[in-house]
């Protein structure tokens, strides 16, 4: 979701309800975002949550 200057992306966990969110600027291609999001949801899973 793009709001004035920046870019949002949030990536949630099913099973355990873990979400995290990015943040990034308009031009970012959205694939990127999403593996932003994606790389930190399974480093906040690893770490327990």
């Amino acid at each position: 979701m793009t709001r004035g200057n920046a870019t949002r992306c949030a990536a949630i966990d099913v099973a355990t309800g873990v979400e995290v969110v990015v943040v990034g600027p308009p031009s970012a291609i959205e694939t990127q975002l999403k593996a932003v999001a994606l790389r930190k949801l399974r480093a906040r899973i690893a770490r327990g949550g």
